[in-house]
């Protein structure tokens, strides 16, 4: 079984449209050199009138397998993401193009 039947979104000849938001790290006001990952952009939406991160789209094709695990190559590395849920990356990839507010207000709500 494969991690690819959890993926919710588009796959088409090109590959597999994955899906990410941006992160950056963010030190604790209280505990001193500890750091939290925290989102760069929000979006408000509108369907629920909350505040949710910036989704990106990139597409890749599978490497290979890990187990259940699909591989995929971004960002230099081979990469083994959870595909039930957005992506967070420190670094975005260069082909990743923002999602339109339509395409994402659906994805969070779906």
């Amino acid at each position: 079984m494969s991690s690819l039947l959890q993926f919710d979104g588009k796959i088409t000849k090109a590959g597999v449209h994955l899906i990410a938001y941006l992160i950056k790290k963010v030190p604790y006001d209280t505990i001193p050199n500890l750091y939290r990952d925290t989102p760069v952009e929000m979006t408000p939406c509108s369907i629920c009138k909350k505040q949710h991160e910036k989704l990106y789209t990139f597409v890749r094709k599978p490497r290979g397998m890990w187990g259940w695990w699909v591989v995929f190559h971004y960002n230099g590395e081979d990469q083994l993401p959870d595909l039930s849920i957005p992506i967070s990356l420190y670094k975005l990839p260069r082909d990743a193009r923002p999602m339109d507010q339509e395409e994402a207000e659906k994805y969070w709500h779906t």
